[in-house]
């Protein structure tokens, strides 16, 4: 199991659509996930 903790600190606040890719040397990586959201 993995598990990761991200946290994303906005310049501005509103829309963000980011990428984060996490490498490793686990079968299957480097692995590329998309967060997004609203920023306050």
């Amino acid at each position: 199991m993995l598990v990761l903790e991200m946290i994303y600190k906005a310049e501005h606040p509103g829309y963000f659509d980011k990428t984060v890719t996490v490498y490793c040397n686990a079968e299957g990586f480097p692995l590329k996930l998309r967060i997004n959201g609203n920023a306050q």
